[in-house]
């Protein structure tokens, strides 16, 4: 792997442009699965013989999560750590943006719910692209239905709303031209809705947006409270729809 100080690199393989890239994953007690879950990504990153940095962001994790994030950047020159005191995947998000070091950003969950191919499809897709959209409902998921039912309502009304032909905002599976990204600074919220506000702007600006399908298995219990993130999603949307 390149030093954290290399230049970006350009690397054209059997016609195909191997991109490097900034992998953030946000952590709120994570303690169980976060050395696990990044030294696994880490040695997937590696095989695909990409120049990367893992970046993990805890936010408001009251866990053993801030020691052992710490302990494993130490140890690992490709992984970043950084704590914020205050819970907000949005938080860590534009923290993690103004670190990134690489031409293209990536966005996955802690516990790799969704199958790391994404990785090498949303890479491919962003040599014509600006951004990627990893979908559930396009692709196969596993997960408990209330969550799967929730989704696929606020998808419709999106589409409906803010004509976004789009089949997925969730914060995992995504990814950007740095530079691209960077535009929308701040439209990312402190919370989870930031996805959605990139895509609604970065839509009206005219920037490339694809969508590939994935395949996420996510049976465990989730971090968030789910009847305040149903009314805070919605809030966040109809908002956008009203401001025009």
């Amino acid at each position: 792997m390149a030093p954290a100080s290399a230049p970006f690199l350009v690397i054209f393989i059997k016609g195909k442009m191997a991109n490097t890239v900034s992998v953030f994953i946000p952590v709120y007690n994570e303690e169980a699965i976060l050395e696990k879950n990044a030294l696994l990504l880490s040695d997937y990153l590696r095989s695909k013989h990409l120049t990367y940095e893992i970046i993990i962001g805890s936010n408001g994790s009251t866990d053993q999560s801030a020691a052992i994030g710490r302990d494993i950047a130490s140890a690992h020159s490709d992984i970043l750590f950084f704590h914020l005191p205050e819970k907000g995947p949005g938080l860590a998000m534009r923290r993690a943006l103004s670190l990134a070091r690489f031409e293209n950003f990536l966005t996955l969950d802690m516990d790799l719910s969704t199958d790391m191919s994404f990785i090498e499809q949303a890479l491919e897709k962003l040599g014509h692209c600006d951004m990627v959209v990893g979908s559930k409902i396009a692709g196969s998921q596993e997960r408990p239905w209330i969550r799967k039912t929730g989704s696929a309502v606020f998808v419709l009304c999106a589409k409906w709303l803010l004509k976004l032909d789009i089949a997925d905002y969730s914060i995992g599976a995504k990814a950007f031209k740095t530079a691209a990204l960077a535009k929308y600074a701040d439209q990312i919220d402190s919370y989870t809705a930031y996805i959605l506000q990139i895509l609604s702007k970065a839509k009206k600006d005219g920037l490339k947006i694809t969508e590939v399908g994935v395949k996420c298995v996510d049976t465990r219990e989730s971090r968030f409270n789910l009847f305040h993130e149903g009314i805070y999603k919605f809030y966040s949307l109809f908002k956008i729809w009203l401001a025009g």
